[in-house]
C-alpha cells in the first residue's frame, strides 16, 4: 500500500513536470533572444556594475544605460554587418550558381593555395572547386536566408532580447539566489557551478568570439580598403578561421595577397601585407591581455568544433550556443571532484 503523503508527492511530480513540459512549449518561441540576452548580460556584468556605482546603486536607471550602450556599441555595427554579409553571401550563392566562378580571381587563387597546402601532404588529393564553392553558398546562403527572411519576427526578438537584458541586469541577483534555493545541491556547490560558468563564458565570449570576431573585422576592413571582392563575406571566414590552431585568418589573408600579386596591384598588395602583420597577425598579443581575464581556458580548436556543432543544432544561435554549452560542462567537470570527494569522506569519515 502506498501512504497518502507518498501517493500526494508522486502526484505532485507528474504535475510539476506536466507544467514545465507546457511552459517550455510556451516560451519555446521565445528561448533564443533571452538566451543571448542573458548571455549579454554575464559578460557585460562588470560593466553594469561601474555604472551602479555611478548610479547610486539605483539598479533601474544603471540597466537602462547599460543596455542603451551595448545597443549602441553592439546591436546597431551587427545589424549593418549582418546586413552587408547577407548581401555579399547572396552575390556569391548567385554567381557561384550560375557558373559564374572566375578562372583568374581571388576564388581561384584561394582554391589553388589550398589545394597546394594539401598536396604537401596528400599529393593524389585534388579540390574541385566549382562544386564545393556551390555547396560552401549554398550553406552560407540558406542559413543567412533563414536570418533575414522573417523582418518582422527579428523585430521582435530584437525588442524581447532588449527587453530581457534589462530584467537579467537588474534582477539577476535575485534570480541567481532563486536558483540556489531550488537546487538540491549544497548551495556552496551551486555558488562554485555558477561561478565556473559565469568565469567561462566570459573568457569565451568576451575572450576567444571577441577576440575572432574583431580579427575577422579587422580582415574585412583591410580587404575592403585594397580592393579584395567581397571583404565582409571573406571577414567572417577569416572570423571562423582565427579559431583554427597554427592557421588563424592567415588562411584568408595569404590568398589574397597572391591574388593582388598575380593581379599587378603590388601598392595594394604591400598594404594589405603590412595590414594583416600589424593589425590581424598582433591582435592576439594586444587584445588578450585586456579581454581574456582569469578564467577556465579552452583549447580554441574545441570552440571551434563546439561552434560548428552548435550551428548544425540550434542554427545561427548555436554560434554562442554551443561554446556555452561546452563551457557549462567544463564546469561540470571542474567541480566533480569536490562532490566526490564529500561523498568519499562521508562514507569513511576515518
Amino acid at each position: 500500500m502506498i501512504s497518502t503523503a507518498r501517493l500526494q508527492l508522486i502526484f505532485f511530480m507528474i504535475l510539476t513536470a506536466g507544467v514545465s513540459a507546457l511552459t517550455f512549449f510556451i516560451f519555446r518561441p521565445y528561448l533564443a533572444p533571452v538566451f543571448l540576452a542573458a548571455i549579454v548580460a554575464i559578460a557585460s556584468h562588470p560593466f553594469y556594475e561601474r555604472l551602479l556605482k555611478i548610479f547610486g546603486n539605483k539598479k533601474s536607471p544603471a540597466s537602462f544605460a547599460a543596455v542603451f550602450v551595448i545597443i549602441a556599441i553592439i546591436l546597431v555595427p551587427s545589424v549593418f554587418m549582418g546586413i552587408s554579409l547577407f548581401g555579399e553571401a547572396m552575390n556569391f550563392y548567385n554567381r557561384i550558381s550560375f557558373g559564374q566562378y572566375e578562372s583568374g580571381g581571388f576564388l581561384n587563387t584561394a582554391v589553388n593555395f589550398l589545394e597546394k597546402k594539401i598536396n604537401v601532404f596528400a599529393p593524389k588529393i585534388s579540390i574541385n572547386a566549382g562544386e564545393y564553392l556551390k555547396k560552401f553558398a549554398s550553406w552560407l546562403a540558406g542559413n543567412l536566408n533563414n536570418v533575414f527572411s522573417g523582418f518582422f519576427n527579428i523585430l521582435i526578438d530584437s525588442l524581447l532580447m532588449i527587453v530581457s537584458l534589462f530584467y537579467f541586469l537588474r534582477d539577476g541577483d535575485r534570480m541567481v539566489k532563486k536558483l540556489v534555493a531550488l537546487s538540491p545541491l549544497a548551495d556552496y556547490y551551486d555558488e562554485q557551478i555558477i561561478k565556473k560558468v559565469e568565469s567561462a563564458i566570459n573568457s569565451i565570449v568576451r575572450g576567444s568570439l571577441a577576440i575572432a570576431l574583431i580579427k575577422g573585422f579587422l580582415t574585412a576592413a583591410g580587404f575592403a580598403i585594397f580592393s579584395v571582392p567581397n571583404p565582409m563575406l571573406w571577414g567572417a571566414v577569416s572570423a571562423f578561421a582565427s579559431l583554427i590552431p597554427f592557421i588563424g585568418s592567415w588562411i584568408v589573408i595569404a590568398p589574397a595577397l597572391f591574388y593582388l600579386f598575380t593581379a599587378g596591384l603590388y601598392v595594394n598588395f604591400i598594404g594589405l601585407a603590412i595590414w594583416g602583420v600589424v593589425f590581424t597577425a598582433l591582435s592576439d598579443n594586444v587584445l588578450s591581455p585586456f579581454l581574456i581575464k582569469r578564467g577556465m581556458k579552452m583549447h580554441p580548436f574545441l570552440i571551434l568544433l563546439s561552434i560548428l556543432g552548435g550551428l548544425e543544432l540550434f542554427g545561427p544561435i548555436g554560434f554562442i550556443a554551443g561554446p556555452v554549452a561546452l563551457s557549462f560542462l567544463f564546469a561540470l567537470f571542474e567541480i566533480y571532484p569536490l562532490i566526490t570527494k564529500k561523498i568519499i569522506y562521508e562514507k569513511n569519515p576515518n
